[in-house]
C-alpha cells in the first residue's frame, strides 16, 4: 500500500511541475498561417500562391495555446510544375519544440498542390511560409 501511494504522490507531482512550466497536452485548434513568397516564386498573392497556402493552411493542426507568446515557424516549400511538393522543410525554428513539431506534420501530410497555370515557365516554385502562433489570438 505504501508503494502505491508513493507512486501516486509522485504521478501527482509531475502533474503539478507540469502546469507549472506550462507544459500541457492540448486538442488541435484552427489558425492559419501566414504566406511570403520566396524570391524565386513570383507574387505571393497570386492564385497559384494561395492554393499553395491554402494547401498548408488545411494540413496544419496547431496546438490550442502556446506558451511564452508569439511564436514563428518558417518553412519552405518547393512545389514542381506538375503541383508535386518536391521539397518542404523548415527553414527557421520557433524555438518551441511542439510549434515545430505541428509544422513538420502539416509539411509531411501535402504531397499534391494543383499544377501550375497554364502558360507557366518554371520547372518549379519555391514558397516561404510563415506559420504563426499570433494568429491562434484572433
Amino acid at each position: 500500500m505504501q508503494r502505491f501511494l508513493n507512486v501516486t504522490a509522485s504521478f501527482l507531482i509531475l502533474l503539478v511541475m507540469l502546469f507549472l512550466c506550462g507544459c500541457e497536452t492540448s486538442q488541435p485548434a484552427r489558425t492559419s498561417p501566414t504566406l511570403k513568397s520566396a524570391a524565386d516564386s513570383g507574387s505571393s498573392s497570386g492564385p497559384y500562391a494561395r492554393t499553395v497556402y491554402r494547401a498548408y493552411e488545411r494540413a496544419w493542426r496547431p496546438l490550442d495555446s502556446w506558451p511564452n507568446g508569439e511564436r514563428v515557424t518558417k518553412a519552405s516549400v518547393t512545389v514542381a510544375r506538375d503541383g508535386r511538393v518536391i521539397s518542404a522543410r523548415i527553414v527557421g525554428s520557433s524555438g518551441d519544440v511542439w510549434m515545430d513539431k505541428s509544422v513538420r506534420e502539416a509539411l509531411d501530410k501535402v504531397r499534391v498542390v494543383a499544377p501550375f497555370e497554364n502558360g507557366a515557365k518554371e520547372n518549379h516554385r519555391t514558397f516561404i511560409i510563415n506559420f504563426d502562433s499570433k494568429s491562434m489570438d484572433g
